[in-house]
């Protein structure tokens, strides 16, 4: 019984990072979608990492506590869809440029 008890808890966790993995992914490719072309490449690697203290709750929670997320996510009524749970950084909108 313990070996297959560690075996579920390692699936979980690898899960849980995977799923990590896909909405750090998509909160980086969100943001450079979002910023303007004008910006400078080394201006938006300096805001990628500047944001990536906002994004980190998120992505730890998703990857120690995807199950229940998920099943909150399923359970609500008309709620967001699967794609915004799983990466809801590739719904950012477009910034408008900076005057």
């Amino acid at each position: 019984m313990g070996r297959f008890l560690r075996t579920i808890v390692l699936w979980y966790f690898y899960s849980g990072l995977v799923l990590g993995f896909i909405v750090w992914v998509s909160y980086v490719w969100g943001f450079n979608a979002a910023v303007s072309a004008d910006v400078p490449m080394a201006e938006r690697l300096k805001a990628m990492l500047n944001i990536q203290p906002i994004i980190a709750p998120e992505i730890g929670t998703r990857v120690i506590a995807w199950g229940p997320s998920l099943a909150i996510w399923a359970s609500t009524p008309n709620g967001d869809s699967f794609g915004k749970w799983l990466a809801p950084g590739a719904y950012v909108r477009r910034l408008p440029p900076a005057r």
